[in-house]
């Protein structure tokens, strides 16, 4: 089972060829945090992109965030506030921790984002 990063689907939405590649080789359907739904929109500029967006997210199963994933995910950050680390985008974190409730891989160009979760399985997109 693999959850996809944001950047996985914006690379694909931006006809990447090894997003593409890496899409159509998939034999099981990715899972998506609804926070990718998010990001995706939020960089939507033209009807023609919402489209686009629409058409793609059709391909995923989007699981929300609920307060499992939320608590695991303020974990994730306060522990890492507390050891004096920088903080990473909540929303990264959100993404880590429905990977990690879902006992899936999670697949981004963005790994190093994602290093210091104990538990996390990682798989490393290049574009």
């Amino acid at each position: 089972m693999i959850l996809l990063d944001s950047n996985i689907l914006i690379y694909t939405l931006h006809r990447a060829p090894n997003a593409l590649a890496y899409m159509k080789s998939l034999s099981e359907t990715p899972y998506i945090s609804v926070l990718s739904v998010m990001e995706l929109y939020h960089g939507v500029s033209e009807e023609y992109d919402a489209i686009k967006t629409a058409v793609l997210l059709e391909k995923c199963e989007i699981i929300n965030v609920n307060h499992s994933i939320a608590k695991r995910a303020g974990e994730f950050l306060s522990a890492m506030r507390r050891r004096g680390k920088k903080t990473h985008r909540k929303e990264d974190m959100l993404i880590a921790a429905t990977a990690l409730s879902l006992d899936a891989t999670l697949v981004t160009a963005n790994w190093k984002d994602f290093q210091h979760i104990a538990g996390l399985k990682v798989e490393k997109f290049v574009l």
